[in-house]
């Protein structure tokens, strides 16, 4: 009687594990790519911004994010498996009016080394609309570079931010 009680056992613990995962699953997780699983994983703060600006052969770096707001610096990004982005503007809202969040969508290049955000209604202090250089990806920190240049009374200037994002 044990033995056959211990085959039913075995045979029932065989069939609950079998139901449980594996191929048969309906709602199967899709595959991404390690960066994406990086970059859709934590939440996403701005934890500081490096500006270099260089006109006329002449460079001048600054710390671009003593001079933002702080009721900016609360906001934080999640980026979604599906491509889309939600930005927050977390506990504090610099204005009542302003929703507490937007979704845009996101993509990378081919390679994976440039990611391309879009925010389909931007507003001052949004998404906008930017294609950053990846520099760093871990599960902690990642780090962007986006370079501008625009033309001023005939002389490029150069602009090239480097922001620093940690985990949430």
């Amino acid at each position: 009687m044990t033995k056959i009680s211990t085959c039913l056992v075995a045979l029932s613990l065989g069939l609950l594990l079998a139901s449980c995962g594996g191929s048969g699953n309906s709602n199967p997780t899709p595959s991404v790519s390690p960066r994406t699983q990086l970059l859709t994983t934590p939440k996403w703060r701005i934890s500081g911004i490096s500006q270099a600006l260089t006109f006329n052969g002449q460079t001048i770096t600054t710390n671009a994010y003593a001079g933002v707001s702080s009721c900016r610096k609360d906001d934080f990004g999640k980026f979604n498996v599906d491509k889309t982005v939600v930005t927050d503007e977390g506990a504090t809202k610099c204005s009542s009016s302003a929703p507490q969040s937007k979704t845009g969508t996101w993509s990378f290049n081919t390679a994976e080394t440039e990611i391309t955000v879009v925010d389909p209604n931007p507003t001052p202090g949004s998404i906008g609309n930017a294609t950053a250089e990846i520099l760093q990806m871990t599960a902690t920190n990642m780090q962007l570079r986006t370079t501008t240049t625009q033309t001023q009374a005939g002389y490029p200037i150069t602009v090239v931010l480097t922001t620093d994002y940690i985990a949430l």
